[in-house]
């Protein structure tokens, strides 16, 4: 209605730095070009003779750090961080993506600290907390950058926004409950109690 009343010239959903512009919710098919990514990066690899402690360091250097960037700045499916997380173990047991060999050691040891007797392989999963985190704190401490006042002027100042009630509107945006969430880890227990929130991760 705005682009028809003011002639704006408008196109279909596209990518901005990498990032899908859409107006739904993320699908696994919007992030394919991630997972294709760490696909092609251990294809490269499968042809060379890398021991399993070359293979981590390359898991954890290269693989885990590819779709950091869109964990960052958007929501990425749940199914999406599964299938990275499937390729990467068949590349840590098999080198490649072709041969079946047996997992050795079951997933939640693997991604546990060395210290606690894994081989400290970051969860991705773990990533996307501490980022959704990282955003919730920016939203607290720079509430005069635009997307801050953006988001305000749409959920409301930062009291409503993360008041325990909001957190289960089914009808708000995904971003919305994600940046809710992340608040529950950055958030004094002071600030838990005067905003009416829960200390936990959505």
């Amino acid at each position: 209605m705005i682009a028809n009343k003011w002639g704006f010239r408008t196109q279909a959903e596209g990518k901005y730095l990498g990032i899908p512009l859409i107006s739904r919710r993320p699908i696994k098919a919007d992030f394919q070009h991630i997972i294709d990514s760490v696909r092609d990066r251990i294809s490269s690899w499968g042809t060379r003779n890398l021991s399993l402690a070359g293979r981590v360091t390359l898991i954890n250097s290269v693989l885990t750090s590819i779709p950091i960037f869109s964990l960052s700045h958007t929501f990425v499916p749940g199914n999406v961080m599964a299938e990275i997380e499937k390729l990467i173990r068949r590349f840590l047991w098999n080198g490649n993506l072709t041969s079946n060999a047996a997992h050795l050691v079951a997933w939640e040891q693997v991604t546990k600290p060395k210290s606690a007797g894994g081989l400290g392989i970051h969860r991705l999963e773990e990533w996307r907390s501490i980022l959704v985190a990282k955003l919730a704190f920016k939203f607290l401490n720079n509430e005069n950058t635009l997307w801050v006042r953006c988001f305000q002027a749409k959920y409301g100042n930062r009291e409503s926004i993360f008041s325990t009630k909001s957190l289960y509107v089914k009808e708000e945006k995904q971003q919305y409950k994600t940046l809710c969430g992340g608040l529950a880890m950055v958030a004094p227990p002071r600030l838990w109690r005067t905003l009416g929130l829960i200390p936990t991760l959505l």
